[in-house]
C-alpha cells in the first residue's frame, strides 16, 4: 500500500500489470491544494495503468476541504472517509488502511 500525504506520485511509478494499489491520503484544512493534487495523482496513475484506488480520508477538516472532496468523488475514483471529529494524522492514516481493498 502506497501512504501518500497530499504530494504529487512520482512519474517513475512502474507499470504494474498484476497488483494493484491503494493510495491513502489524509487530509485537514487543504482546500488549496487537494483539488489539483488529486488530479495530478490520477492523471499519473492512469497514464500507468494501474489498478489503483483513492481514499481521502478528511479528518474534520473546517474549511472547504470536504466539499471540494465530495464534488471530486463524483467525477474521479475517490472514495471519501469524513472523520466527524480530528483523530490525528495517525487515526486518519488507520482509517484509511482499513478501508483499502487493494493489494498494497
Amino acid at each position: 500500500m502506497y501512504i501518500q500525504s497530499n504530494f504529487i506520485i512520482q512519474e517513475y511509478i512502474p507499470i504494474m500489470n498484476s497488483y494493484s494499489i491503494s493510495i491513502v491520503t489524509p487530509i485537514f484544512n487543504e482546500e488549496e491544494i487537494i483539488e489539483s493534487t488529486l488530479i495530478k495523482n490520477i492523471e499519473i496513475l492512469n497514464s500507468k495503468k494501474i489498478d489503483y484506488e483513492i481514499i481521502v480520508i478528511d479528518d474534520a477538516s473546517i474549511d472547504n476541504s470536504l466539499i471540494i472532496i465530495q464534488k471530486l468523488s463524483k467525477i474521479y475514483p475517490i472514495r471519501l472517509i469524513a472523520h466527524q471529529i480530528n483523530l490525528g494524522f495517525g487515526g486518519a492514516i488507520k482509517s484509511g488502511i482499513e478501508a483499502a481493498k487493494k493489494d498494497y
